[in-house]
């Protein structure tokens, strides 16, 4: 009996100490996968998995996918689990969201990263991600524009390709995927019934692998 009871404190002992090492605060937004545009406002989210003698939280970004990261507030206090964040002018697909516990002396910190997401910078007329063949992909702004309750969207391909089409609102959450499959080369037309949408700005994202074009379609109801 009491070898089974210390077999069973050594387990819990493990458990323990394997839950002490995950990430103890978590991000709830943004998760990953959003477009946000440039000069647009969120708000970023995150909570405390597993708390800690803390003494402040220190938040940053990265336009690159986590090689370089740049501070957006350090020192917030512990009570803070939100900031409001001003989209900076770039253009990117890969960024990211880091916060971090600031723990006391003598603890350690503790991390999590959002998974990336796209920022549309005022220079991305077209959404010409860096390093693109311009004459593969040509997207042609939609019509009408404004609409009211649908709207055409053509664009033609150099070569057959896997496409995705997606909509997105400028808080950057995906509303409609219009399209997700292999294509042949030429030119095509989709047609969007913006049903249970409410009027206002919306950004459609054209993909083609790791290249990708934007038009900004406005619904008026």
């Amino acid at each position: 009996m009491n070898e089974l009871r210390y077999f069973l404190i050594i387990i819990i002992q493990s458990v323990l100490i394997m839950f002490s090492a995950d990430a103890h605060p978590q991000l709830d937004y943004p998760t990953g996968g959003e477009v946000f545009q440039a000069g647009s406002q969120i708000t970023i989210e995150w909570h405390i998995a597993i708390e800690h003698e803390q003494e402040d939280w220190d938040l940053y970004f990265s336009p690159d996918g986590g090689q370089t990261w740049k501070t957006i507030e350090e020192d917030m206090p512990i009570s803070t689990m939100e900031y409001h964040w001003t989209v900076p002018d770039i253009s990117t697909q890969v960024t990211q969201i880091k916060i971090v516990m600031d723990n006391v002396e003598g603890e350690s910190d503790y991390e999590d990263i959002s998974q990336s997401f796209t920022i549309i910078g005022s220079d991305a007329v077209t959404g010409i991600a860096s390093g693109e063949n311009k004459g593969t992909i040509s997207f042609f702004s939609n019509f009408p524009n404004p609409f009211r309750t649908s709207t055409k969207i053509n664009f033609t391909i150099k070569g057959n390709s896997f496409i995705k089409i997606s909509v997105y609102d400028i808080q950057g959450k995906k509303v409609a995927t219009l399209i997700n499959k292999e294509l042949h080369s030429g030119d095509h037309e989709i047609n969007w019934m913006a049903e249970g949408i409410s009027s206002g700005i919306y950004i459609c994202k054209l993909q083609v692998g790791d290249r990708y074009r934007i038009r900004k379609i406005i619904l008026l109801r």
